[in-house]
């Protein structure tokens, strides 16, 4: 028997993926033999610390982003701290669209094997564990040969399990017995752009469950809007950018899936955890959802009720948004002063009002500071003056307070552009 850690500030949440994973009800909870997990439950960062070094190992541990005591990412840090929990797959349930820091913490610093989506439901909680013992797929849709097997080969030494395609109408055509994990497509292409690979993908019906990573020239981005607003992609990612970043970016998705790139670190400390002992088809393709399970389905013991996903926990994803301050990535670099501090960073993602950007020592909430930045492909510099709204895990988020029109005008049309062909959060 398996044992399973969940870590989630809603009792709802954690009871609901105890029952869906044991297939019956936890109103009078007896551990049974054939049990195919022992599960423990924690409600607190605090608790799930107590499991872990007190405890016997896990084989795996599912962490809400939302805790009432800590940040998920701190707790994750602290796991990874532990001699128990150093190598213990971890799994992080997010919300599409608005957690895109945690989920770049998470894999580039705390090596987090997956992700599972809100809405939690039975069958994401079930493929999440299920892709911690396999490769996770991405096809990648490349027309340029050399480009391709660059970023094969970098997505491949990732630990991910890659299947390359130089034609659009291929990819779309393969994807339905490939059943990927994510979908990267280059704006350019022979046949058929990224953008038209990502609406047709999304219209197979794996629309909540496949993101899609667009990448290319900004240029190459439509003016005018995409009117199938439902079959926006999930990320962007503006040329010219170093493959690594495009790694980075596809982890973000789908979790460490394998090796870490070489010269990373050390393997012993750097191996991402895996799940040894897990009874499952490791070659079985992602299924497609599966239609909610009516309350007395025999396929529960004894006929019990299963709980539904509770509303609390559990809401509806995001939907995109067309309000007028959306944020998009932007990865470009840029020098921030404070007083007579400079520090060289690059940023994360840019609003009309603000930016987000990395930096290992954030100034505090309300400080001032000045902003050297260039939006990519304009071969514009802009400088503008901040103050610091809000202090994340990795870095700050930063107001504009003074800004040129002209500056803010190219601000505007990058954000413009890039949000007409991005699932963009509320």
């Amino acid at each position: 028997m398996k044992r399973l850690l969940l870590a989630a500030g809603d009792r709802a949440l954690t009871r609901f993926m105890a029952e869906s994973l044991l297939q019956r009800s936890m109103e009078a909870f007896v551990p049974q033999a054939d049990d195919e997990w022992d599960i423990s439950r924690a409600h607190s960062a605090a608790e799930t610390m107590v499991l872990v070094q007190h405890g016997q190992r896990f084989h795996a541990i599912i962490v809400d982003v939302r805790l009432p005591d800590e940040t998920a990412s701190s707790l994750v840090a602290r796991i990874r701290a532990d001699g128990n929990g150093r190598k213990t797959p971890v799994v992080m349930i997010t919300e599409r669209g608005r957690d895109p820091h945690d989920r770049r913490v998470a894999t580039e610093r705390l090596r987090v094997n997956g992700f599972i989506e809100r809405p939690v439901t039975a069958e994401s909680l079930r493929e999440g564990l299920r892709r911690l013992e396999r490769k996770r797929r991405v096809l990648l849709v490349e027309p340029d040969e050399e480009r391709r097997e660059r970023y094969r080969s970098r997505l491949e030494a990732a630990g991910l399990e890659v299947h390359a395609s130089p034609s659009g109408q291929q990819a779309v055509s393969r994807s339905g017995d490939l059943h990927p994990d994510l979908v990267a497509a280059a704006l350019e292409a022979d046949d058929s752009g990224g953008i038209a690979v990502c609406a047709e993908i999304k219209r197979q019906g794996l629309a909540e469950h496949v993101p899609v990573v667009l990448y290319g020239l900004l240029s190459a981005l439509p003016r005018q809007s995409d009117n199938e607003n439902a079959f926006l992609a999930d990320d962007f990612i503006q040329a010219p950018f170093d493959d690594g970043v495009l790694v980075e970016r596809i982890l973000s998705h789908v979790g460490v899936g394998g090796p870490v790139l070489a010269g990373d670190s050390s393997p012993d400390d750097r191996d991402p955890p895996q799940i040894s002992d897990l009874d499952v088809d490791t070659e079985r393709p992602a299924r497609r959802p599966e239609p909610p399970t009516s309350p007395r389905s025999p396929g529960f013991a004894g006929g019990t009720t299963l709980t539904t996903p509770p509303p609390s926990a559990s809401p509806e994803a995001v939907a995109p948004t067309q309000r007028t301050t959306r944020r998009v990535p932007c990865t470009t670099s840029l020098r921030m002063r404070e007083g007579d501090r400079s520090v060289e960073s690059h940023t994360l993602d840019i609003s009309h009002g603000g930016m987000f950007f990395e930096i290992p020592d954030p100034p505090p909430v309300d400080s001032v500071v000045d902003l050297t930045f260039e939006i990519p492909n304009t071969g514009h510099t802009i400088n503008a003056v901040g103050k610091v709204a809000w202090v994340g895990g990795t870095g700050v988020g930063v107001k504009f307070s003074r800004i040129a029109q002209e500056d803010l005008q190219i601000i505007v049309d990058y954000v413009n552009r890039v949000a007409r062909v991005l699932y963009s959060p509320t």
